[in-house]
């Protein structure tokens, strides 16, 4: 689908939406309204997949483009079928499932987005961490799926299939962090990754286990719970100590995959420094929470004590100094990243020859040395994009643009030519 077609997708909607609109005012029909809403979701799709629509000239899309469309391609039949009331499970109402693909994609989409931008450099140093990013966002739409059609019955399975997708993908989340330990060496030329250490691979393995331990936990205990209240359990009742050993697999991994995360900066002092807050306050966090995860398993919270109100206030700072320096080092790595450079094309060179050292401003193409007549062939060529620093080293020389932002490339024929 070219991005040439979407448009006269979104014209030919934009259309039927406008006669379909008239049609409905003054001839009120449910199948119109429901053509007309069919028509809108379609023309409001296309209007979405257009930034991402391959161009006339464009080659196979990538992941990262493929995902999306796709992902909006779901939405759109799932809202269509809401509109004609269609379910899209057995027996289930059309508008839960839309819910759940909304409510869980969403937030899904947004966890894979950066490994799927990623996967398009040819460094594969984090591919682990690409994978489960990628992989495990889809686990958790396809678990809130499935706890939706085991549990029909109209809020139950919503609900349940929310909250076992978000703990899915919460454990993605410190997954992939942690995997960054468990990187190989990489290949980039221009801006290569800090090279793992023997300090970050055990992070990283330790940080994938505890998320496994904190997924499998956390959700046995949200089924226990919810079998607990539809056997007609009292409230309030104690929570399940399940839940205790979930949030300290969560702060071990969540430690592990701040600490891996982090590491990938070539950025040293400051970052150092801040990274080793960073995971001593998650720490120090995870284990007031745990404590009250123990607290309030062995019998339901009654009325706020001083302590309990210390251990709120405790946690609330122990979270602004989390943030703060978290938001802190990932600004220091944006800081530290390659700059692009705006100068483009570059037409001449400040050149000392190395036989008698006499300096000149050389254009590019054959230049003979005004001391001592050395010849030299003067070319340039491209090989990181200078607007968005794409990766081009492996990219074919026919290819005259960046296939991410379209800039024009700097190459031999053209800047001779």
């Amino acid at each position: 689908m070219t991005r040439r077609l979407v448009f006269r997708i979104l014209l030919a909607a934009l259309a039927a939406s406008a006669v379909l609109g008239v049609t409905a005012v003054f001839a009120d029909w449910s199948i119109t309204w429901r053509l007309l809403g069919t028509a809108l979701t379609v023309a409001f799709t296309t209007l979405l997949m257009a930034p991402f629509a391959p161009g006339e000239s464009a080659g196979r899309l990538d992941l990262f483009r493929r995902t999306v469309l796709g992902y909006l391609a779901g939405s759109c039949v799932a809202t269509v079928a809401v509109v004609w009331d269609l379910p899209l499970l057995p027996s289930v109402s059309a508008e839960w499932p839309l819910l759940v693909w909304f409510w869980l994609g969403v937030p899904a989409l947004v966890v894979a987005v950066p490994a799927l931008r990623s996967r398009r450099n040819a460094d594969r140093a984090l591919a682990i961490a690409e994978g489960t990013a990628i992989w495990g966002a889809m686990a958790s739409l396809v678990v809130g799926m499935l706890a939706l059609l085991a549990l029909p019955k109209l809020m139950a399975g919503f609900e349940i299939g929310l909250v076992l997708g978000f703990i899915v993908l919460g454990g993605v989340v410190i997954a992939a962090s942690s995997a960054t330990g468990l990187r190989a060496p990489s290949t980039d030329r221009f801006a290569p990754l800090a090279p793992a250490s023997a300090v970050d691979r055990i992070a990283g393995w330790s940080g994938l286990i505890a998320a496994g331990g904190w997924i499998v936990l956390a959700m046995i205990a949200t089924v226990e719970r919810h079998f607990s209240r539809a056997a007609g359990a009292t409230m309030p009742e104690p929570q399940s100590i399940l839940w205790a050993f979930a949030t300290a697999a969560a702060t071990i991994g969540l430690a592990c995959g701040i600490g891996c995360a982090l590491g990938l900066s070539r950025v040293r002092s400051p970052l150092r420094f801040l990274r080793h807050v960073a995971v001593a306050v998650t720490i120090a966090l995870g284990a007031v929470w745990t404590y009250v995860c123990v607290r309030s398993s062995l019998a339901p919270f009654g009325e706020y004590s001083g302590f309990d109100r210390l251990l709120g206030q405790l946690s609330v700072a122990l979270l602004i100094v989390d943030t703060a320096a978290l938001a802190s080092a990932f600004i220091l790595m944006r800081l530290a990243r390659a700059p692009r450079i705006g100068s483009d094309p570059i037409d001449s060179l400040a050149w000392t020859c190395p036989r008698c050292a006499t300096k000149a401003d050389i254009a590019i193409g054959e230049h003979v040395c005004t001391g001592c007549a050395l010849a030299v062939q003067i070319s340039f060529r491209d090989d990181r994009c200078p607007g968005c620093g794409y990766d081009l080293h492996a990219q074919p020389e026919g290819v005259v643009n960046c296939p991410e932002c379209g800039r024009a490339r700097q190459m031999p024929a053209i800047a001779t030519a």
